[in-house]
């Protein structure tokens, strides 16, 4: 996971959180949050139905900055966090209080990435079993949506899980 998801850290080069803003996710957020997104007056870069307009690295913190000058919770519930990329609209069910706390705890490392995703995983039961059972197809469009396919995740993740296992085989067996 940690290869496939961010292969170069949980964090920037400037030490804050590596995140990235799903405008389309903003705009699900503020119809939740009872804003009719469409009154809104933000660049289709920030707010959108359809997937894109990414930008990577810490621009992405710009166009969060953006968002949350028109709702906070919603504009963090839209990025995707740390590591393991966990969206913040999944912070209740991993026991923080809101997105913003969630990314305030992320900010203390890694360590918490990894025990975020394991609760993430564990909380999912189909997530769980598919993991377990090797399916990363199923786990890809668990995890990572419908759209899986188009950066190719769960080829991804099988690769990866094929040379880390063969790389402990090979360890063990020289133990």
């Amino acid at each position: 996971m940690i290869e496939v998801e961010s292969p170069s850290g949980g964090f920037l080069p400037d030490g804050r959180v590596i995140i990235l803003f799903e405008r389309h996710v903003f705009w699900e957020q503020l119809v939740a949050a009872g804003i009719d997104p469409s009154t809104v007056n933000l660049p289709e870069s920030i707010l959108s139905q359809q997937r894109g307009g990414y930008i990577g690295g810490a621009a992405e913190y710009a166009r969060l900055a953006q968002a949350a000058a028109i709702h906070q919770e919603a504009a963090y519930a839209a990025c995707s966090w740390g590591r393991f990329q966990i969206m913040g609209y999944h912070a209740i069910s991993l026991g923080y209080t809101n997105a913003v706390a969630m990314a305030a705890v992320f900010a203390k490392g890694e360590a918490v990435h990894l025990a975020a995703f394991v609760s993430f995983v564990q909380l999912d039961a189909d997530l769980l079993k598919a993991l377990r059972a090797r399916k990363w197809a199923t786990f890809a469009k668990i995890y990572n949506g419908p759209a899986y396919t188009a950066n190719l995740y769960d080829t991804k993740l099988a690769s990866a899980y094929a040379r880390y296992s063969a790389a402990l085989s090979t360890t063990t067996e020289a133990a």
